[in-house]
Parts: C-alpha cells; sequence; structure tokens
C-alpha cells in the first residue's frame, strides 16, 4: 500500500484510490491509517466490502475524477497495473 500511495502521490491528479480491508473493524483501521500517517493521503479507506467479497485483501480499486474504476486488485499485487494506469491518465 505504500508504494501505491506514493505513486499516486507522485503521478496521481484526478485518480483516487479506495482501499477495503473488511477484515478489520472501523477502529482497527483507524488505528492502522494512524500510525502509518495514511489519513494525510487522498486515498479512501473502508473496513467494509463494496468490491468483489471472494477478493484478497487488502483489496484496491482506482477509480477516476468521475467515479468510475479503472483497475482493481490485490494492494499488494498490483503496483505495475497502478502504475500504467495512472501513467496513462497523467
Amino acid at each position: 500500500m505504500p508504494a501505491t500511495l506514493e505513486l499516486l502521490r507522485d503521478l496521481g491528479g484526478s485518480l483516487r484510490v479506495l482501499f477495503v480491508t473488511p477484515g478489520d473493524t472501523a477502529a482497527e483501521l483507524r488505528t492502522a491509517c494512524e500510525q502509518h500517517g495514511w489519513l494525510d493521503t487522498d486515498a479512501l479507506w473502508t473496513h467494509e466490502a463494496p468490491l468483489r467479497t471472494s477478493a484478497r485483501y487488502p483489496w484496491l480499486a482506482l477509480l477516476s475524477a468521475e467515479g468510475r474504476v479503472l483497475l482493481e486488485g490485490s494492494a499488494l499485487e498490483t503496483l505495475a497495473e497502478v502504475r500504467r494506469v495512472v501513467e496513462g491518465a497523467a
């Protein structure tokens, strides 16, 4: 996740990322985000599962400014694809 956040900060602009961690409670997610300084980013965070419920978490969705899902996948495995989408949109 830190690499994805760094990439979006460096290349982003109008793109946003939604991280999904349904194994956590809201309090656990907030604590983790506070500890890592992730609340001071443009990323969105949720412990609810708005995407695939069978997904391998943490899961992410890369959103356009209009809210259209451009990419979704494992936050731990999709950095190269996120980079491709972000660079294409920048």
